[in-house]
């Protein structure tokens, strides 16, 4: 992840471990690779995007 990708997730979909979704991501893609992304950080940023609009709900805090 870059340093931009961590403000950008901090600021937009506060609360989350980082580093955990990123292993989460990682083997989402891995699991088929017809998925693996062009722009990986803009992958990942949509991604962590959608699970925090389908799970923020689960935060604690």
């Amino acid at each position: 992840m870059t340093d931009e990708t961590i403000d950008t997730l901090r600021a937009e979909c506060p609360g989350w471990d980082l580093h955990a979704l990123h292993a989460d991501f990682e083997r989402w893609v891995a699991a088929d690779p017809e998925r693996t992304p062009a722009n990986w950080q803009r992958a990942f940023v949509g991604w962590v995007r959608r699970h925090h609009a389908k799970h923020k709900n689960q935060l604690r805090g």
